[in-house]
């Protein structure tokens, strides 16, 4: 009698080993394909959920890049201008003065005058002088503001002693040496400048200049038709023109001599009244 070897012994081992295997039942594979279905789905969603917080990131903190300099085609800073790219966006945003679509632009600024006036808004002044604008004339003029205003009681007119508006006048109803130190201050050079005596304060003018204005509905019912009514720095009056019979001697006896100087219009067939706006 023979005996197996020792191989066939372990072959016949592992044969009745997977004769006691029993396939899987039904249910028992569905069982599992659904767990592997969940489990795929879960790591599909899971993928999702993290492309849509890079998503959220990047419009969030990389929005302002990629609308500024990051789209194709959109001229981007380099390394060495970057800081003077985020200093622009930074003056901006400090004064408020950008806003919308021009938050991105470089903002007009005012210039400034010898002594870094700011140009006044409005237009004040701008009649003292005919002429050239030149630097003299400028300073003055970006003074207006403060001059007619803080120094209004003091301060009386200005006006160019030459054509060349190079040698300036100003008049002043009494000396401050305050008031004058910041005029010389202002021009390109302090003996650009002189004063001169006035009588009448731009105040007092221009409540003159004013009230002619309030009147004129009444002067007109009287025959007198006012065109203009502006200071008149030189000769240190209110400057009137109008029509009308005797229109002259009527105003300066209504107004005063010594305020008003009356230039006579001849009389159309529409007279109305009409100013330019307040100087």
């Amino acid at each position: 009698m023979t005996h197996p070897d020792q191989s066939e012994q372990q072959l016949r081992r592992a044969l009745r080993t997977m004769n006691d295997l029993k396939p899987p039942t039904d249910e028992l594979f569905v069982q599992r394909a659904v767990i592997r279905g969940r489990a795929r789905t879960n790591r599909r969603r899971n993928g999702l959920l993290a492309v849509a917080a890079a998503l959220v990131v990047v419009a969030g903190g990389g929005g302002a890049w990629l609308l500024q300099g990051g789209l194709p085609g959109a001229q981007t800073a380099s390394p060495a201008s970057a800081p003077e790219v985020m200093g622009d966006q930074g003056s901006q945003s400090g004064d408020g003065s950008a806003a919308g679509g021009s938050a991105g632009r470089e903002q007009p600024t005012p210039s400034n005058g010898p002594d870094n006036v700011p140009v006044p808004p409005s237009q004040v002044g701008s009649d003292w002088f005919v002429g050239p604008l030149t630097a003299q004339r400028t300073a003055v003029e970006r003074l207006a503001p403060e001059l007619t205003t803080r120094w209004g009681a003091v301060f009386s007119g200005a006006y160019a002693t030459d054509p060349t508006n190079t040698s300036i006048v100003v008049a002043l109803t009494r000396p401050d040496d305050t008031l004058e130190d910041r005029i010389r201050s202002a021009m390109p050079d302090p003996e650009d400048v002189e004063f001169a005596r006035s009588e009448h304060s731009y105040a007092d003018k221009a409540a003159l200049v004013q009230r002619i204005r309030a009147d004129s509905p009444a002067l007109a019912r009287e025959g007198i038709a006012i065109s203009t009514v502006t200071q008149d720095p030189r000769a240190d009056r209110v400057a009137v023109a109008a029509s009308g019979s005797d229109v002259g001697a009527r105003l300066q006896e209504r107004y005063g001599a010594d305020w008003v100087t009356v230039t006579l219009l001849p009389k159309g067939p529409n007279d109305t009244f009409s100013t330019p706006p307040p100087r």
